[in-house]
């Protein structure tokens, strides 16, 4: 049967083309240890701090082997000036670069807050920061019972604006081998949104697409991890998640689950979309979501890794998701990240690990192209 594609959409052959020509796609989510929300690598003030900062982690991550970094875009940095802004990203793409690292680089996100809590960011400041807290903020998204959560793009007047943001970034890199991925929205649905992102994120899709970078596009599923039905792991998923997947190039999808949970989920993708696979996010200790289990089985089964968190921050990824405070798991184990702040590993058995099976993705890679 001939496959269906929504215009300008990678075909399967394509992207596992693409997909092939690159060694194994590993490494984290990342923002430097100086900051505590995602815009402030993006601001004005400190920036030669943050860039200061990013030096000595890329170092580090070179270090053990990671070839790849998820980074949070922001809206309100470029829209309050987009040439310093590109100028910005022109800066941390040589950074990364330096350090043979590429940037997966992520726009929309629905995991944010109610309206009654959103305050747009200050690019003039730094954030105070919340000790304490995942994320280093007292107003998480991650905290249980939340009302629909409020992005600026769902005032009429701001998606057009938002749209222009997408467009101006991905048109200056569509043809920069430094950027590998264009994540074009984060856990759509999630923090009760349901679909009401829907068009915006078809929107973005349109956008990139009508550009044509050399980039694959991708939009991350999500809730799979909260299934508790192991042998159908999809079927929780809402209707803007398969719309993020069947838009995508190459499939996403997070997952902080079991290892059991994990190899169901990979199998019921694989199954499904026959795709090159991409976890942009992982690694939670608390749900023993573990290094140990998942970085071996994403290398053998090829499938792109992105862990939360590189060195613990002042973001604090370290410290569980408010939603699971009083509850009966293990939260005296590091939810997120690696490193400490000392740039220490926060378990030596972990980046052995890592190291080992870096070494031999480099490996397959350098055989399979002699």
């Amino acid at each position: 049967m001939e496959e269906k594609l929504y215009k300008g959409q990678w075909s399967k052959e394509k992207a596992w083309a693409w997909h092939n020509s690159h060694a194994w796609v590993r490494g984290c989510n990342y923002l430097p240890g100086n900051c505590t929300c995602q815009f402030e690598l993006w601001q004005e003030p400190m920036f030669e701090e943050r860039m200061a900062c990013m030096e000595k982690e890329m170092a580090l991550a070179e270090s053990i082997g990671f070839n790849s970094v998820r980074i949070a875009m922001n809206f309100e940095t470029w829209y309050a000036d987009p040439v310093a802004y590109k100028k910005k990203v022109d800066r941390v793409l040589s950074i990364l670069d330096k350090h043979h690292i590429t940037a997966m680089f992520k726009f929309g996100n629905d995991c944010t807050v109610p309206k009654d809590q959103y305050e747009a960011p200050d690019i003039t400041k730094p954030v105070e920061t919340a000790w304490g807290y995942h994320g280093g903020v007292i107003r998480s998204p991650h905290r249980a019972g939340l009302d629909e959560g409020y992005l600026p793009i769902d005032e009429e007047d701001m998606a057009p604006k938002y749209y222009e943001w997408v467009r101006d970034i991905i048109s200056t890199y569509k043809d920069d081998e430094r950027v590998i991925v264009w994540n074009m929205w984060n856990e759509p649905g999630n923090t009760k949104r349901f679909n009401k992102s829907e068009k915006h994120l078809r929107k973005f899709f349109e956008i990139a697409r009508e550009i044509n970078p050399i980039q694959p596009l991708t939009a991350d599923s999500w809730l799979m991890t909260f299934n508790k039905d192991v042998e159908n792991p999809l079927s929780n998923l809402r209707d803007i998640e398969f719309l993020a997947m069947e838009l995508s190039d190459i499939v996403s999808f997070h997952h902080y689950g079991t290892f059991e949970h994990v190899v169901s989920t990979v199998k019921a993708l694989k199954d499904k979309y026959g795709r090159p696979l991409y976890n942009t996010e992982w690694l939670h200790r608390i749900y023993d979501n573990n290094v140990e289990q998942i970085f071996p089985l994403f290398y053998l089964e090829n499938i792109g890794s992105y862990q939360y968190g590189l060195v613990e921050s002042r973001a604090q990824y370290y410290e569980p998701w408010e939603s699971l405070r009083g509850s009966n798991l293990p939260i005296d184990r590091w939810q997120h990240d690696i490193f400490r702040a000392n740039l220490r590993p926060y378990s030596h058995k972990e980046i052995e690990i890592i190291k080992e099976f870096c070494s031999l993705a480099d490996k397959d890679f350098e055989n399979k192209n002699k």
